[in-house]
C-alpha cells in the first residue's frame, strides 16, 4: 500500500483506462480521482464529458467531491480562454485548416465510443462495406433535399474524404435542422448494390448523460449581468444605480448582498463606435477611451470585495472575429483592480463550479438557420449550442471566425453554468444538469433593435446560489 492507502492496482487500472482512451493524466489529477468512492466510474464520466488530451487537476476538480466537508474561501480559477493566438506566421488558409481540423478532432473524441455508433469507420472506407451497417463521424458539408421524394441528403467529410448519406423523409430525425460545419455521427446501412447509404440514426455530441447539478462547498452566490453598453444615450443609469445599491447592501435584503462573492459580465461592456449604421446619434460618449473610463467609474461603485469577471462582446474594442481576446491593457487599466478581464468565450471555475461565459453573437448565425428559433427564447438556442457542443459552427455567415490553431468555440468540457448575453432578452433554464442563463442588458430599446424586431428585457440580473444550486431573477427596472 502507498499514496495514503490507495492500492497500486487501483492506480494502475485508472491510468490504463486513460491510456486506452488516448489521454494523459496529470499525477495530481490522478490522486484526486483515486480519493473518490468509485475511481473507475468517475474516470469514465470524465472521459465521456471531456475531450482534452491532457487531463489536468483543474479539469478533474469539478467532478470530484471535496473530502473535507467544510466551507472553503471563495476562489476563482481560469480554465480555458477561447482565444489562443498563433505562435507562428502562416497564411489564413493554413490557419483555417488547423481550426477545422482541431474542431473535428475534439468533437470526434466526444462521439467515438457512443453505443449508437457501432463499427465506426473512416468515411473513405464506407463504400467497401456493402450490405453492412457501420458508423461515421463527419463535418456537415452540404444539406439538400432530393428532387422527387424530398428525402434529406447529407454530405459529410472527415480527414479521409467525403460521402453522402440519405435520411428518408419519414425518419423521426428528418425534421431536425443540420447546420453547415457542425460535426455529427451517423449510423448507416449501405445496400449490397452499392447505392447511397441510408441513415438509421443521427448522434450529436450533446450532453450524453444528464447530470446532477453540481453544488459548491463554498456558501457563496454569483450575480450574472450582460450588455452594459456604457456610452449609449440609452444606458439605464438609474437601474444600474439600483443594482449598485443592492450590491452594497442598501436594499430591503442586505444579507443577500453580503453572500455575493462574484459578478460575471457577459460582454458588450461599452456601446463602442461605428458598430451599426447611424450609431453616432445614439451615443452619449463618442470617444472609445472615455467610454471605458466611464465604465470604470460605474464598476467602481461595486464593493471592492467582489470578484468581477468581464468578457468582451461585439461592441467592445477588440478584434470582431471570434474567439475574441480579452480587453487590451489600454482599456482594462481603466477598470477597478477587482475586475478580471477574459476572452470571449471563456471557461473558468468559481468556487469549484465551472462557468462557460460567451457573449452570444452566435445567436445571429443560428437563429436564422433553425425554424422557430427566436431571440425571445434564448435558452432554446443555447440547447442547440450544447447539442452541437459548439457556439457557432457555420463558416461564412454573419460572424467572422479567426483562423486560429484551436477552435475556441467548441464547448468542452461541459460547464455547470452556461451564460450568454447579446440578445438583450432574459432567460434561465436547467438543461440536463447545466444551468442556462441569458443575462439581459442595461440599455433601453434602440431604433436598431426595433428595426430588427428584437424586444429587449433590460435591467434584469440573475443570482445563482452556488452551494444550494438555486437561482433567481432580480428586477432592477426603475419606473
Amino acid at each position: 500500500m502507498k499514496d495514503g492507502g490507495i492500492p497500486p492496482a487501483a492506480r494502475e487500472r485508472v491510468e490504463n483506462l486513460f491510456l486506452e482512451n488516448h489521454r494523459t493524466i496529470e499525477p495530481k489529477a490522478l490522486d484526486r480521482i483515486l480519493l473518490s468512492t468509485d475511481p473507475m466510474e468517475l474516470s469514465r464520466s470524465i472521459l465521456s464529458a471531456c475531450s482534452e488530451v491532457l487531463v489536468t487537476e483543474a479539469l478533474v476538480a469539478p467532478y470530484v467531491e471535496d473530502p473535507v466537508d467544510t466551507a472553503l474561501p471563495p476562489s476563482f480559477e481560469r480554465l480555458q480562454d477561447g482565444y489562443a493566438p498563433h505562435l507562428k506566421h502562416q497564411s489564413p488558409g493554413d490557419g483555417y485548416h488547423e481550426l477545422f481540423t482541431d474542431r473535428y478532432t475534439r468533437l470526434f473524441r466526444l462521439l467515438r465510443g457512443r453505443p449508437a455508433l457501432k463499427n465506426l469507420l473512416p468515411i473513405k472506407e464506407g463504400p467497401r462495406h456493402l450490405g453492412e451497417e457501420f458508423s461515421v463521424v463527419g463535418m456537415v458539408r452540404d444539406v439538400r433535399f432530393t428532387e422527387r421524394s424530398h428525402h434529406l441528403l447529407l454530405t459529410l467529410d472527415d480527414p479521409t474524404g467525403e460521402d453522402s448519406f440519405l435520411l428518408t423523409k419519414d425518419h423521426p430525425q428528418a425534421k431536425e435542422t443540420f447546420l453547415h460545419d457542425e460535426v455529427v455521427g451517423l449510423h448507416v446501412w449501405r445496400p449490397k448494390d452499392g447505392r447511397i447509404a441510408l441513415i438509421k440514426d443521427v448522434v450529436r455530441p450533446g450532453v450524453p448523460i444528464p447530470r446532477e447539478a453540481k453544488k459548491s462547498k463554498v456558501d457563496s452566490k454569483v450575480l450574472f449581468l450582460s450588455d452594459l453598453h456604457v456610452g449609449s444615450k440609452m444606458f439605464l443609469k438609474e437601474s444600474f444605480a439600483e443594482l449598485s445599491a443592492f450590491l452594497n447592501g442598501n436594499s430591503e435584503q442586505p444579507e443577500i448582498a453580503h453572500q455575493i462573492h462574484h459578478v460575471v459580465i457577459a460582454g458588450d461592456l461599452v456601446d463602442g463606435i461605428g458598430i451599426y449604421p447611424g450609431q453616432e446619434k445614439d451615443l452619449a460618449i463618442t470617444d472609445i477611451l472615455e467610454q471605458y473610463r466611464e465604465l470604470g467609474k460605474f464598476l467602481s461603485t461595486f464593493p471592492r470585495r467582489l470578484n468581477v469577471i468581464a468578457i468582451p462582446g461585439n461592441h467592445d474594442a477588440v478584434c470582431p472575429a471570434e474567439p475574441q481576446p480579452p480587453l487590451p491593457e489600454v482599456f482594462s487599466d481603466l477598470l477597478p483592480a477587482n475586475v478580471k478581464v477574459a476572452g470571449n468565450p471563456s471557461l473558468f471555475a468559481i468556487d469549484g463550479i465551472m462557468v462557460q461565459a460567451y457573449h452570444g453573437r452566435g445567436f445571429d448565425n443560428i437563429i436564422p438557420s433553425i425554424p422557430g428559433a427566436r431571440y425571445e427564447q434564448p435558452t432554446e438556442v443555447m440547447k442547440h449550442m450544447l447539442s452541437m457542443r459548439h457556439l457557432s459552427p457555420t463558416f461564412g455567415q454573419k460572424i467572422p471566425l479567426a483562423p486560429l490553431p484551436r477552435d475556441g468555440l467548441v464547448i468542452d468540457p461541459l460547464p455547470d453554468i452556461f451564460v450568454t448575453g447579446h440578445t438583450h432578452t432574459a432567460g434561465i433554464e436547467r438543461y440536463r444538469g447545466v444551468t442556462l442563463i441569458n443575462a439581459s442588458a442595461w440599455i433601453a430599446e434602440t431604433e436598431y433593435q426595433r428595426m430588427r424586431n428584437v424586444k429587449p428585457e433590460p435591467a434584469q440580473a440573475f443570482l445563482v446560489d452556488l452551494a444550494r444550486n438555486s437561482a433567481a431573477k432580480l428586477d432592477f427596472t426603475v419606473h
